[in-house]
């Protein structure tokens, strides 16, 4: 899975572009590693902007394609995430319940 930062949170509050240190992106993917580890799916999903997008390829696609020609196993726009976040956390989904650590 790759994480990928949008431009706006790079922006400071004046709007002006500010440099994204290694250390800031490494507390963000532990931060949001921690969320999923705890299943905290809601919180997660709320790290993506409005034009977020999480994309899961298959493992015989190339690594330039593009979801829109080439069969994604997830392609999910903002409000697609958290729609799977709500659905994951019922006791009816398809996941392990209670989940393993």
């Amino acid at each position: 899975m790759s994480t990928v930062i949008s431009a706006a949170a790079a922006q400071g509050a004046a709007g002006a572009t500010s440099v994204v240190t290694r250390a800031a992106v490494e507390d963000f993917l532990y931060h949001e590693a921690d969320l999923l580890d705890n299943w905290q799916l809601e919180e997660w999903a709320a790290l993506f902007t409005g034009d977020g997008q999480y994309w899961v390829p298959s493992t015989d696609a190339p690594p330039d394609a593009d979801p829109r020609q080439t069969l994604f196993l997830i392609y999910d726009d903002r409000h697609r995430i958290g729609e799977r976040a709500k659905r994951l956390l019922k006791k009816s989904a398809h996941a392990e319940f209670p989940h393993s650590r």
